[in-house]
């Protein structure tokens, strides 16, 4: 995640807390990376955005290092049934699958890192 992105990103967790009923259930966050978070890179910089969440908004957190491609559904599918409120999919392969699922589960948020889909909660 650029450092660009971090306060946009932390806005809109914000926001959705802030606009949640008093007795809601715990904000849920999923993460979803196409490599490992021990790279130093890429994917460590998108966990480490994920432990800050749990760290300043109190969200329960989940990380999944998806195997291929075709896991992306799956998983973004896993974390909607889960009733999670927002899921990153780390980058723009995960975007189709994102728009896909999205569809499905209308109170979740999916955001994909450099892609350039959107729609109402993608």
């Amino acid at each position: 995640m650029t450092k660009k992105m971090r306060p946009l990103v932390l806005a809109l967790f914000t926001s959705l807390l802030c606009t949640s009923p008093i007795a809601a259930k715990e904000f849920q966050v999923g993460l979803l990376t196409p490599g490992p978070i021990s790279d130093n890179g890429w994917n460590a910089g998108a966990y480490e955005g994920l432990m800050k969440i749990k760290k300043e908004l109190g969200a329960k957190v989940s990380h999944v290092q998806v195997r291929s491609p075709a896991e992306h559904e799956e998983h973004f599918r896993s974390y909607g049934e889960d009733g999670f409120d927002l899921v990153f999919g780390h980058g723009f392969e995960f975007q189709d699958a994102a728009r896909r699922v999205g569809r499905d589960f209308p109170d979740t948020f999916y955001v994909t890192t450099s892609g350039n889909t959107v729609t109402k909660n993608v």
